[in-house]
C-alpha cells in the first residue's frame, strides 16, 4: 500500500512540473531584433483598433500591399511590416525604411515640427493624423490645404501631389483666417 501511495505522490509531483505549451492559435511576441520594441503589443490585436494605437504612437501609413501594411515613425526613423489576416494583425516586423518611401535622414524645413513626419502620408492617413494633433481644415486653394491648430497658434500649409502629402510647411496666420 505504501508503495502504491509513494508512486502515486511521484507521479503528481512530476505532473505538476509540467506546463501546457502555447496554443497554437496564440500570437508569439519576440523582443528580437528586427521586431520594434513599442508596437509588439499590438500583434494579434483587431486591425482598426491596431490602426488607432499605430497613430496615437506617431506612426502614419505609408503604404499598402496586399494584407501588408507599411507604417512609418518619422520619429524614430521606423519603418513597421503590419501583416493583417482576418481582421487582426498576425505579424510586425521592422522592415528598410526605403519600404515606407522614407529615408531615416529626410528633413523637413521650415515646417512645424509637430506634423514634419506627416511628408509622404497618404492624404486621408494625413488628414486623420492633422486632426488627431489638434488641426482643424481652415480652408483648401487647388492642392494647397491651409490648417490650423487654435492650441499652438500655428497655422500650417500642406500640399498634395499624386494623393500624399508633398509638403508640409508653416504659413502665416492669415493664410488661416486669423
Amino acid at each position: 500500500m505504501k508503495r502504491i501511495l509513494i508512486l502515486s505522490a511521484v507521479t503528481l509531483a512530476i505532473a505538476g512540473c509540467q506546463t501546457d505549451p502555447q496554443p497554437m492559435n496564440s500570437p508569439i511576441v519576440s523582443s528580437a531584433p528586427g521586431v520594434p520594441s513599442d508596437i509588439t503589443d499590438l500583434v494579434d490585436a483587431r486591425a482598426a483598433g491596431g490602426e488607432t494605437q499605430l497613430m496615437a504612437r506617431g506612426y502614419t501609413l505609408a503604404r499598402t500591399a496586399g494584407l501588408t501594411a507599411y507604417w512609418w515613425n518619422a520619429g524614430s526613423g521606423t519603418c513597421a511590416a503590419v501583416v493583417t489576416g482576418q481582421g487582426r494583425y498576425q505579424s510586425i516586423r521592422s522592415v528598410s525604411a526605403s519600404e515606407c518611401g522614407a529615408s531615416t535622414t529626410a528633413a523637413v524645413v521650415g515646417g512645424p515640427t509637430d506634423i514634419a513626419d506627416l511628408v509622404g502620408a497618404r492624404g486621408s492617413s494625413g488628414e486623420m493624423q492633422l486632426m488627431a494633433r489638434g488641426y482643424t481644415l481652415a480652408r483648401t486653394a487647388g492642392l494647397t490645404a491651409y490648417w490650423w491648430n487654435a492650441g499652438t497658434g500655428v497655422c500650417a500649409q500642406v500640399v498634395t501631389g499624386d494623393g500624399r502629402y508633398q509638403s508640409v510647411d508653416a504659413a502665416s496666420r492669415s493664410d488661416c483666417g486669423r
